[in-house]
């Protein structure tokens, strides 16, 4: 690694000896200083061509000329000597983001302007003769005596592989990412439908890939229909028909239970030409089955226009995708099965109290019961089957207070007017709780209509609760029923039907209780409802 010539010595001028013993000593030893120093910048040459790293400079500020050690010369394809890049007859150059980089912003051009070191130059390299690869230079300038810059060095070298692991490790993770967002959205709930128009998009976001098709199994036909696609023409309304069986790519991945990858489709010979991939000019795809052979549901393949090779991290993506899909379509089964199960309940629940009504009324017309025990008892059928709606609608799980308590005075509404319902913080009740307050509720509508406030013409119900302890592991609901400007009342002598329902209400559950007071204002009930303890099945869910 050298340049022509050498820098002229001080001492060389003129051939003539020394005409004092003092200068020719002086000669001799100024020569023996360039010559180990010529002997040192061999020996650091020498060091440099063996170095295992591109290694260039430049001695002059315009860099007309840079010369490389031979490590650098090979990775650029170059002479050891070449012009500096963006000049005309320079075989080679640089690119920033599809920029042609102008020769100014080069580093070793760059040093010798500013005088200051380049951490990092990274660009694309590409030279006459097709090579190409991502670059990396540092570079930094070396000083003379008098401090001036007398020489611009650079370390280069190839990191396109290291470029590619960094890429393929984000592409890994980006992968990794969406299959866990999909698996939550999954999990949150969100039904197949949903998914089947958006995850095709995407998938094709995450692999770069032209086109997505989602296919629905048809066990009955064997063939496939498309449920959701990214890059494909509009389909009609009715679906798009994909065939199955082995000449299909999707029907031989569903078959398998095999990711199948297709290089070229026009060359292959295993599979029959689908219209859909043929009409759009699709080249590569990969197929992944959703579900097994035990239990197929359908397919998920990517597919691109040009020839590409997608690798094991790809197929372990679509894979984990389609098991994703497989488990949300089993949920969607399993809460399309319990509905139907919910429904069936619901009827024979519902048959079921109709038959509890039709005996009450055989059992009360030959008893000594009256009419009014037989319209009384009635009532409270009605008042449960009510509260029963709630919750089958709500999934068994649980109501709204404020649900409750107007689902309760909805067979009042022609004295709405007289009803003042301040309704307090959301409070869910879970389904035992929920039916205990739907029957008092009933049984205090149907007191006050019979004999407190609402038996007057002008008297009046407030129902209000809230929230004690919201700060606290365990909450209470406080709930109050308050008659106003009916007749005065009194407490009956013997305890009714009614009565024994409201004073039995939440006894089994502990730190729960009620209160009945009979004042000249009318009625006032209180009920104190612990929402739950730690450990404990909550009661209600504030």
């Amino acid at each position: 690694m050298s340049r022509p010539g050498r820098p002229m010595m001080r001492g060389d001028e003129g051939a003539g000896a020394p005409s004092d013993p003092a200068a020719g000593r002086l000669e001799r030893a100024m020569e023996s200083v360039n010559s180990r120093l010529r002997e040192q910048v061999v020996d650091l040459e020498a060091l440099l061509e063996v170095a295992p790293v591109g290694i260039a400079f430049s001695d002059t500020p315009d860099c007309r000329e840079i010369f490389m050690n031979s490590h650098g010369a090979r990775i650029m394809r170059l002479d050891p000597r070449v012009p500096p890049a963006g000049e005309a007859e320079a075989p080679y150059r640089f690119y920033q983001q599809g920029r042609l980089v102008p020769a100014e912003e080069l580093p070793l051009q760059k040093v010798w302007r500013t005088g200051e070191a380049v951490r990092s130059f990274r660009a694309r390299y590409e030279n006459d003769d097709g090579v190409s690869f991502e670059f990396q230079m540092a570079a930094a300038p070396l000083y003379d005596e008098q401090g001036e810059i007398q020489r611009v060095v650079g370390v280069f070298d190839d990191i396109s592989a290291m470029v590619k692991a960094q890429s393929d490790a984000e592409r890994r993770a980006r992968q990794q990412d969406y299959v866990a967002s999909l698996g939550a959205r999954s999990l949150r709930g969100e039904r197949f439908e949903h998914l089947c128009a958006s995850v095709p998009r995407e998938i094709a976001e995450v692999l770069a890939a032209d086109f997505v098709k989602l296919l629905e199994h048809r066990p009955a036909s064997g063939d496939f229909l498309l449920r959701g696609s990214h890059g494909f023409c509009p389909v009609p309304e009715s679906g798009f028909v994909v065939p199955g069986g082995a000449r299909s790519q999707a029907g031989l991945a569903l078959e398998t239970g095999e990711p199948i990858f297709v290089e070229d489709m026009a060359s292959d010979p295993r599979f029959a030409g689908l219209e859909l991939l043929s009409s759009h000019g699709v080249r590569s795809g990969l197929s992944v089955a959703i579900g097994d052979s035990g239990w197929p549901l359908g397919v998920l393949g990517v597919h691109s226009r040009s020839v590409r090779f997608f690798d094991e991290h790809d197929v372990r993506f679509l894979q984990a995708v389609a098991n994703v899909l497989a488990a949300t379509i089993q949920r969607d089964e399993n809460e399309r099965h319990q509905e139907v199960l919910l429904a069936e309940l619901q009827h024979r629940v519902k048959n079921s109290l109709a038959t509890v009504q039709a005996i009450a009324s055989l059992s009360f017309r030959k008893s000594d019961g009256n009419r009014q025990e037989l319209a009384t008892f009635r009532e409270r059928i009605r008042s449960l089957a009510a509260a029963h709606d709630l919750l089958f609608k709500s999934g068994w799980r649980a109501i709204g207070l404020a649900e409750i308590v107007a689902s309760q005075l909805a067979p009042y509404e022609d004295i709405a007017e007289r009803i003042r319902v301040e309704e307090g913080p959301p409070v869910m009740l879970a389904s035992n709780a929920a039916m205990e307050m739907a029957m008092i509720l009933h049984e205090l509508a149907a007191n006050a209509l019979k004999y407190g406030a609402w038996r007057g013409a002008s008297g009046e119900v407030a129902i209000a609760w809230r929230l004690e302890g919201t700060g606290d592991p365990v909450q209470r609901l406080e709930m109050e029923w308050r008659e106003s400007g009916g007749p005065a009342v009194r407490e009956p002598r013997e305890r009714g039907v009614g009565m024994a329902l409201i004073n039995s209400a939440f006894r089994g559950i502990k730190g729960a209780s009620v209160a009945i007071d009979f004042g000249a204002d009318g009625v006032l009930f209180r009920l104190s409802l612990p929402l739950g303890r730690p450990g404990e099945r909550p009661t209600a869910i504030a």
